[in-house]
């Protein structure tokens, strides 16, 4: 036997709308009770655990049928206007969440993002079994998705990530040799011809605009072209390994580096945008205030 739950109504239990007030039909009891949820006062099958509109926990709340005619559920239009607001502000609050954490996976050093993006798989996890409702994971599809997310930004960040610097220049040769030996390339040369001088021992003075660190190996943007105002352009990719006792670069450092053409490297941009650069592999990196 069949209730609509909107007007109480007897209805065929083949009907699937109401044939007095037009309602979708939800299977009641005899009774005409059904569950209604505290947040949106929509009707659910008796025994929902959500419901079925705003996925919301629902209570053993008996619904009661409404009078008059229209669809209005609740008990009056201004706790259905007061429920709605607090939920488009709670939505709101959501939305601001995930962009900033979206906006700071972006922005952020990859070991950073593999951390975001493990914390992500996490929480996507714990949602698949409990739904995690006060960050907009409201249903267990929502935390499968979330945890997919999270897997896909760690395996792409965990690609970007460098391997481990190897020593390609002779240790041998004493670091007062190793700087008689280099020599200055113009970056117009070095930039248009990168594998002509691969393999070639440079010297650059230049600025630097970005400093990755993982364990012992740094990775720098150094700028090495001076020019008007006292101003740095021309950015070149620089590896390093620290030697025990070296004091850490930081940004807008200036450097005098020694090291030995690899070729080219290609990084993705804060704006996502791929650039390819000259790539050095240095032997010393020491700062200046030059």
């Amino acid at each position: 036997m069949m209730f609509c739950t909107n007007c109480n109504n007897k209805v065929s239990v083949d009907d699937k709308f109401c044939n007095n007030c037009g309602s979708k039909l939800i299977e009641a009891d005899e009774n005409g009770s059904s569950e209604i949820c505290p947040s949106c006062r929509t009707p659910n099958p008796k025994g929902s655990r959500y419901c079925v509109n705003c996925e919301d926990r629902i209570s053993d709340t008996p619904a009661t049928p409404k009078s008059g005619k229209g669809n209005e559920i609740g008990p009056d239009k201004e706790e259905t206007h007061k429920t709605n607001s607090v939920r488009e502000r709670k939505n709101y609050k959501v939305i601001i969440f995930w962009s900033l954490v979206a906006l700071f996976i972006i922005g952020a050093p990859i070991d950073v993002k593999i951390l975001i993006s493990f914390l992500v798989c996490i929480i996507g996890g714990i949602s698949i079994l409990k739904p995690m409702r006060f960050i907009g994971i409201n249903t267990r599809g929502k935390g499968v998705i979330i945890a997919g997310i999270g897997v896909v930004v760690l395996f792409v960040s965990a690609a970007q990530l460098p391997p481990d610097l190897a020593t390609t220049h002779d240790m041998e040769i004493s670091i007062a040799d190793y700087k008689a030996q280099s020599n200055t390339i113009p970056y117009e040369d070095l930039i248009r011809e990168t594998d002509k001088y691969v393999g070639e021992i440079v010297h650059y003075t230049g600025e630097v605009v970005e400093v990755q660190e993982l364990r012992n190996n740094v990775y720098l943007r150094v700028n090495v072209t001076k020019g008007d105002f006292g101003f740095y352009t021309d950015t070149i990719w620089v590896n390093y390994i620290f030697e025990e006792g070296e004091k850490r670069i930081i940004e807008d450092d200036m450097v005098n580096l020694w090291g030995e053409i690899k070729g080219r490297k290609t990084y993705t941009a804060v704006l996502g945008n791929r650039i390819t650069i000259p790539e050095i592999n240095a032997r010393k990196v020491e700062l200046t205030s030059d």
